[in-house]
C-alpha cells in the first residue's frame, strides 16, 4: 500500500527519552520483530504516531492485541494514574502506522466507549490477564481503549481507451488486425492509439 506523507508519519523521528523503549524499537525495526518482539513474554507491535504537541514522529512498543483485521490499543500504562503519551497522539492525529513483525501498515485510530468498549475489554483480557489489575491500580482513571482499523489501499484504475464517440475496453487483436499490420495497413487498437498521438501500451485514463 502507498504510505502518505500528509499524515506526518514520514516526518522527523524523535526517539523516546526512555532507553529501554528506544532500544526495543530499534531492535524490533532492524530485525523485523525477531529481536525486541516481546514484553514480559507476550508479543508486541511498534506503534508509530505523530506527537500531539511537537508534531514529531514517535514510536512505542504496545501489546499485540488483535480482533479480526483490527488491532486494539489499551492505554493502561501498567495502571499508572495518567494516560500514556501515545494516547494523546492518537487523539490529535488518528492516522497511525503499525509494524507487526515484518509487516508495516497504516491504520485509523478510533476510541471506543459503552458496549463496544466492554467488548474490547473482554478481547484485551484474553491477550493479557493483568488488565483487571491495571484497572484497579488506575483508581479513578478510566483507561481508554483505541481500536485501530486498517486503511484500505487505493483500488487501481482500469485503463480505458476512447474509441470514436464511445468508451470501450482495449480489445484483443483479431486475425484481420494482425494480417492488416503485417501488410503495412493500420488496424485495431494499435491504430486507435497511434492515431490519437499516443504510444502503444500507454494507459489512457478517461475522467
Amino acid at each position: 500500500m502507498t504510505l502518505t506523507t500528509e499524515s506526518g508519519l514520514d516526518g522527523e523521528y524523535v526517539p523516546s527519552p526512555t532507553e529501554s523503549v528506544r532500544t526495543q524499537v530499534a531492535d524490533y525495526e532492524a530485525s523485523g520483530g525477531v529481536k525486541g518482539g516481546t514484553l514480559e513474554g507476550r508479543p508486541v507491535v511498534i506503534l508509530t504516531s505523530v506527537g500531539a504537541k511537537s508534531g514529531k514522529v514517535r514510536k512505542n512498543p504496545v501489546m499485540r492485541i488483535v480482533d479480526g483485521d483490527r488491532y486494539v490499543a489499551v492505554a493502561s500504562a501498567g495502571g499508572a494514574p495518567a494516560n500514556p503519551s501515545w494516547y494523546a497522539n492518537l487523539v490529535a492525529h488518528p492516522r497511525i502506522r503499525l509494524q507487526d513483525g515484518a509487516s508495516v501498515r497504516e491504520f485509523q485510530a478510533r476510541e471506543v466507549s459503552g458496549d463496544e468498549k466492554r467488548y474490547y475489554w473482554a478481547v484485551a483480557e484474553r491477550f493479557w490477564p493483568h488488565f483487571p489489575e491495571y484497572r484497579r491500580l488506575a483508581g479513578g482513571r478510566d483507561i481508554p481503549i483505541v481500536v485501530l482499523e486498517p486503511i484500505a489501499p487505493r483500488t487501481p484504475v482500469t485503463p480505458y481507451v476512447r474509441y470514436g464517440s464511445t468508451l470501450s475496453l482495449p480489445r484483443r487483436h483479431s486475425h484481420d488486425d494482425r494480417r492488416a499490420q503485417q501488410s503495412g495497413r493500420s488496424g485495431g487498437v494499435r491504430h486507435v492509439v497511434q492515431s490519437a498521438g499516443l504510444r502503444c501500451g500507454a494507459a489512457v485514463l478517461v475522467t
